[in-house]
């Protein structure tokens, strides 16, 4: 739920969708942690003009999983943020099951037909409030 990645992490989604690879990104409408919210707007908008697709879930999901090329799934504990990525001691397991992947593709799926494309607050405070917000993403 709280996607805030660093530069190097954004740029590496930016080249693949460049690239034509098919990045999806998934996250609630509202998590339980309102500035990571407002933290996230930033590099969501930054991936939707490269041509990345976001996708915002009506409910708050915790999960955290990830599906590359339908035959590597990685499901774990961590969010897409340097905190979960470099700080904490956090889990993550690779599948190569074809079974698991493609019940993991099916749940996605599923999640997708229920959420929203490209959903962005705009105007001058959204603006403001994600950028103080974005500055304090690291400590977040």
């Amino acid at each position: 739920p709280y996607f805030i990645p660093d530069e190097s992490l954004e740029k590496a989604l930016e080249l693949a969708s460049k690239r034509g690879v098919q990045v999806i990104i998934l996250v609630p409408e509202k998590s339980d942690h309102f500035l990571a919210d407002y933290a996230r707007g930033t590099y969501l908008k930054q991936l939707a003009s490269v041509g990345c697709q976001v996708l915002e879930h009506p409910k708050m999901l915790h999960a955290k999983a990830m599906l590359f090329d339908s035959d590597v799934a990685i499901v774990g504990s961590a969010n897409f943020d340097m905190r979960s990525l470099l700080l904490n001691y956090e889990v993550c397991v690779a599948q190569y099951s074809p079974h698991q992947i493609l019940a993991l593709e099916k749940w996605f799926m599923d999640l997708f037909m229920e959420s929203s494309k490209d959903v962005f607050q705009l105007g001058p405070i959204t603006d403001l409030l994600e950028g103080i917000a974005r500055v304090m993403g690291p400590v977040l």
